[in-house]
């Protein structure tokens, strides 16, 4: 079980293939490494793949109750350094997408090709939004909630309301049935306040300048992460791609590994050099 020690945490991460180039990736809330295993698959012969437990998930063993963009992006390079690479490829689902919002300008100059299936932080979304959800309101419903099943009803009242669709709520309400879910949630929660929650124009600029290439993979019933919201910011950003393939949100163990291994095929050259 391979693990890297920063600080006084231990992060747990999966490994995958033997190829020279280094693809770091990052699930969603409620995931884990493992999850990118069938979905690289087509790249291993291409890539050493690197596929990241998150903190508060599963093996990782992050002692603080946060962490933000620096320490991530702390924890990317010493996995990088580790394996050689001073460049290297991302590929995330859900809330890691997100995370990477907050990653690319402190990693820039070193990222290469970007994989994104469902990614965060390119819609609003109610229950993120910064001017309802301080860090200090974050924190202070952390310390109330994350001992017992109160949110529950919070997150019943937001969606009777119609600020959250279904699938989102059914989302959040999955991952709070247990104190070791809460928990999980919470501080994944708490820390998601040091990342952007949508495309700052600032960051669409240095995108721009750095001509780096994205590569969106999401599914045609996927509403939380809807087609709509990448074709809108792909309107002028001609270094961009666009896969809408059979599936929901939840696509990249399953629904996602033939499409993805088809499109790999056919863009392989173009992506490696």
């Amino acid at each position: 079980m391979p693990t890297l020690s920063y600080q006084q945490h231990q992060i747990h991460y999966e490994q995958y293939g033997q190829g020279p180039r280094l693809l770091i990736a990052l699930h969603g809330i409620g995931g884990r490494g493992r999850l990118f295993e069938n979905v690289t698959r087509v790249m291993w012969a291409d890539y050493t793949v690197l596929a990241l437990d998150l903190p508060y998930h599963g093996s990782t063993a992050w002692t603080d109750t946060e962490y933000n963009s620096q320490q991530l992006a702390a924890v990317l390079q010493q996995l990088a350094q580790e394996q050689g690479h001073t460049e290297w490829d991302i590929m995330v689902h859900s809330m890691g997408g997100r995370l990477l919002l907050g990653l690319v300008p402190l990693l820039i100059d070193q990222l290469g090709q970007l994989y994104l299936f469902a990614p965060g932080g390119f819609q609003y979304v109610f229950i993120e939004s910064r001017p309802w959800w301080t860090h200090w309101t974050r924190e202070r419903l952390r310390r109330y909630f994350e001992p017992n099943e109160g949110f529950v009803t919070l997150l019943n009242g937001v969606h009777r309301l119609g600020l959250m669709n279904r699938q989102a709520h059914a989302l959040f309400v999955q991952q709070v049935r247990t104190p070791e879910r809460r928990a999980r949630l919470f501080r994944s929660w708490v820390s998601l306040s040091h990342f952007p929650m949508r495309m700052p124009v600032r960051l669409r600029k240095l995108l721009l300048k750095h001509q780096l290439p994205l590569h969106f993979f999401v599914g045609d019933q996927d509403r939380i992460t809807p087609a709509q919201c990448f074709r809108r910011f792909l309107k002028g950003y001609p270094y961009g791609t666009l896969q809408v393939v059979a599936g929901d949100h939840y696509f990249v163990q399953a629904a996602l590994v033939a499409p993805f291994a088809t499109w790999y095929a056919a863009h392989r050259e173009q992506l490696l050099n």
